[in-house]
């Protein structure tokens, strides 16, 4: 399987699966009562958490597995090309997911938040509101996901190799 395959894989499987389904339950559970007209605004709250907090998971998770995945040797990533900012980003997982959630936040915020108030969407349905948090997290699974697997194969390719004790005794 080549690269590009083997990373969409990831993303769509480690990522977009778990973090669609989650999102969905906790809008269900979070608007399962409400009654009345919906607004966009009602939803905003629900759909900032949320990405936040899968965001942070997500990523946590995704360095974990993806550690654990690649030490086992199961995919050849010999000729996966690092990002030009893998150098600009923390080594410190702690801090990456830090970094995650910022970059979440942002894009959350000016995208999913404030681009759609600017374009007037106010009164909407469970159908919209369920629909919109589903695809933003997805969206969101997919940048995450990628920087996630990124940032996981570089730092597997740039380890020192472990070698065999070949002394005499």
């Amino acid at each position: 399987m080549n690269m590009k395959k083997y990373i969409s894989k990831k993303i769509i499987k480690d990522f977009v699966i778990i973090n669609v389904i989650i999102n969905g339950i906790f809008y269900i559970i979070g608007f399962k009562n409400f009654s009345g007209q919906l607004t966009f605004n009602d939803i905003t709250t629900d759909l900032f958490i949320g990405l936040m907090l899968l965001g942070a998971a997500g990523s946590w998770i995704g360095f974990v597995n993806m550690r654990k995945e690649l030490q086992k040797g199961k995919t050849d990533v010999s000729n996966f090309q690092k990002s030009h900012f893998y150098h600009l980003l923390p080594k410190a997982t702690g801090l990456r997911i830090l970094f995650l959630m910022a970059i979440t936040a942002l894009i959350t915020l000016i995208f999913f938040i404030l681009l759609p108030s600017l374009l007037g969407l106010d009164k909407i349905n469970h159908v919209i509101g369920f629909g919109f948090k589903t695809i933003t997290a997805g969206l969101m699974a997919c940048v995450i996901g990628y920087i996630v697997i990124d940032l996981s194969i570089s730092d597997y390719q740039h380890q020192p190799m472990p070698t065999k004790d070949t002394t005499v005794v």
